[in-house]
């Protein structure tokens, strides 16, 4: 039988849903952690137990991001 999510991770499952759903997953995981004020590792962890990383936008690569200065 499966491991249940905590509580704990089912309230961020739920928070990750609410955000992620309405824009159809175009949003990455640090955006993600920024607009929630959590941790990524903590959101991959339960994106990962839901199957949500593939839905997930790709995170920009570092250097992408300073191109853009």
């Amino acid at each position: 039988m499966a491991r249940r999510l905590s509580p704990r991770a089912m309230m961020l499952a739920y928070r990750i849903w609410a955000v992620a759903d309405p824009v159809d997953w175009s949003v990455s995981l640090p955006e993600l952690a920024a607009m929630l004020g959590e941790d990524v590792d903590e959101l991959r962890r339960v994106c990962k137990r839901k199957g949500w990383l593939s839905r997930l936008a790709a995170d920009e690569p570092e250097s992408m991001a300073e191109a853009d200065i």
